[in-house]
């Protein structure tokens, strides 16, 4: 009695509470998601993504998952526990990731000696990440009337880069894999001792799970992982080129499953008998520059990690993981402005699925330096003026979700 005692005191319920306040009202809006049928209310990707799965189109392990989960009792009320549960643990997942940020790795203590409940709250506050919403200029999610050369409407998909969706299984599957990636891969690269065998293939699990879903995490943080692993090989010497050859090899070993994908969606005949395909394009950068609102959701959705990353460098910071979080960012934003598909997925705007995802990364890593460098007592100003934009953010997504909530859909 006494050892289940102590374990019960142990146990976060801070986190356990909104554990289940995320299940239950991110279930409910699934729910409605998958089961709208009017085009009004509680818009979503939902019902085409189960209808391709139940027709065995689909390209993701999503796809497996919401098959047999709707053909188990032959509704949607499992897929929506399940997207609710994805949801939930992604809450869990950000709180391991910002341990890992916090982490001092020479004497294995956290920094500033962090409340549980604090990051608690962060890490779930997290999920509702959002851009700050300037009328007619930034938008909580993607422009709905404009016209560019993306496709009518909505042509500029993503008015947005950071807003966490909830529309999109997929999505929401890669988010909760990639977030458990991108910690182990930090843990690793922060160690001074050899690297175990373990954690690589733990890492290869983890990133393999996560391209399952979607791969358009892989393809920036693979780019960004080897900038950074080339500069530390240059600036040591060689000195951990074998460990780095093994991550390496995780790296590839996980990206197999892109060559099928690529099959299913860029080399299969579309409804017009063209194959679809990857091509280069600067019409997305030119809508933006020509519409007038390029600058408007670069001030609403960068504000917070240029100011943290400023106040980083003046306090002579040479953070691994800040470069990291930021040649993704920067990675993904190349791809979503300049790489598009042709076909009948032309008007998709895939490539800009992994902008939310490197936004919440980037957001998180800086969130975790303000903290830390809260201790000086000359910075405290200004990390006020920091973390007081970062709970804009918070509010500005927690309001979407308001309105995802109360079936106002997507667009915004």
């Amino acid at each position: 009695m006494e050892r289940l005692s102590e374990r019960i005191k142990k146990i976060n319920w801070a986190s356990v509470i909104l554990g289940i306040w995320i299940f239950c009202a991110s279930s409910y809006v699934t729910y409605m998601m998958i089961t709208a049928s009017n085009g009004e209310g509680f818009v979503s990707d939902y019902p085409e993504h189960l209808m391709s799965a139940l027709d065995g189109q689909g390209y993701s392990l999503m796809s497996i998952v919401m098959a047999v989960l709707y053909k188990l009792p032959g509704n949607t009320k499992l897929i929506a526990m399940f997207m609710g549960a994805i949801i939930s643990l992604t809450g869990v997942a950000i709180a391991f990731f910002l341990k890992a940020l916090f982490l001092d790795y020479k004497d294995d203590t956290f920094h500033n000696n962090i409340d549980e409940e604090f990051l608690t709250f962060f890490s779930f506050a997290f999920l509702f990440l959002g851009s700050v919403f300037i009328p007619n200029k930034s938008p909580f999610y993607i422009l709905s009337d404009w016209e560019g050369t993306m496709g009518g409407k909505g042509g500029v998909l993503f008015g947005s880069f950071l807003t966490q969706p909830w529309h999109n299984s997929t999505y929401l599957g890669m988010r909760l894999f990639a977030i458990l990636s991108f910690a182990a891969l930090i843990k690793m690269l922060r160690k001074e001792e050899k690297i175990m065998t373990r954690e690589y293939v733990i890492f290869f699990i983890l990133l393999a799970l996560t391209n399952m879903f979607k791969p358009n995490f892989v393809i920036a943080f693979a780019p960004a992982v080897f900038i950074v692993c080339l500069k530390d090989l240059f600036e040591g010497k060689g000195r951990k080129i074998s460990e780095y050859f093994k991550l390496a090899i995780a790296f590839v070993a996980s990206m197999i499953v892109l060559g099928y994908q690529y099959l299913v969606l860029f080399l299969s005949e579309s409804d017009t008998g063209n194959k679809n395909s990857v091509i280069f394009s600067i019409g997305r950068i030119k809508d933006y520059i020509h519409s007038g609102y390029l600058l408007y959701p670069l001030v609403a959705n960068f504000s917070f990690p240029i100011i943290v990353t400023v106040i980083s460098f003046i306090k002579g910071r040479r953070n691994k993981v800040l470069l990291l979080a930021w040649l993704m960012e920067i990675i993904t934003l190349c791809e979503s402005m300049f790489l598009m598909e042709s076909g009948s997925r032309a008007a998709h705007g895939n490539f800009g699925w992994n902008l939310p995802l490197s936004g919440l990364i980037l957001f998180a890593v800086c969130f975790a330096e303000v903290v830390i460098m809260f201790r000086d007592e000359k910075m405290k100003w200004i990390c006020k003026i920091a973390i007081s934009l970062l709970v804009i953010h918070i509010i500005n997504g927690a309001i979407y979700f308001g309105r995802v909530f109360s079936g106002g859909g997507y667009i915004g």
